[in-house]
């Protein structure tokens, strides 16, 4: 077994849902064009760790200045909570060979993610006093799951970053 640090945190925590945020937020890196599109849809509440939400501000803030994702970060106090998570992004953006089609098909991923969460807890509020509204609801976020795994179904194969992409790093 390997000792628990700082560094075992809210990433190990949260996994998969950390791996994914990382990934998505390396790849708009990579990909500028694709990477300002796909963040224009996303905020905050699309992240599960507050590493990665810190992280999600300090990409924006260099996805907007036009600066290469091989940058420094902006630094300074803004960076403190986002830092270590920002760093594990640019060592990815440096090691995967990143597409635009990667990049929407992460997008969709972080999607169908917090679409899940939602859900999750959608359902156990339900328990407290189902309502009407609650029932609705969660239909609607079903709905939007299903049409996100119908887009995800339908994006195109890119068989050398498919091999990379299921390689642990």
């Amino acid at each position: 077994g390997r000792a628990s640090g700082p560094a075992d945190g809210p990433g190990v925590a949260l996994g998969g849902a950390h791996a994914l945020e990382v990934r998505f937020l390396a790849g708009c890196l990579s990909q500028p064009q694709a990477g300002r599109r796909a963040l224009e849809g996303v905020d905050e509440s699309f992240f599960a760790g507050a590493g990665t939400r810190a992280a999600l501000r300090l990409v924006k803030e260099r996805l907007a200045a036009g600066a290469a994702g091989d940058a420094p970060p902006a630094g300074g106090a803004e960076a403190g909570e986002g830092a270590e998570a920002f760093a594990e992004i640019i060592v990815r953006a440096g090691r995967e060979r990143f597409t635009a089609v990667v990049v929407e098909e992460l997008f969709l991923r972080l999607q169908e993610a917090q679409v899940g969460r939602l859900i999750a807890r959608l359902k156990v509020t339900r328990e407290d006093g189902d309502t009407g509204t609650q029932a609705e609801e969660l239909a609607r976020l079903e709905g939007l799951r299903r049409s996100l795994r119908e887009a995800l179904r339908a994006i195109p194969v890119e068989d050398d970053t498919r091999q990379s992409r299921g390689r642990v790093t």
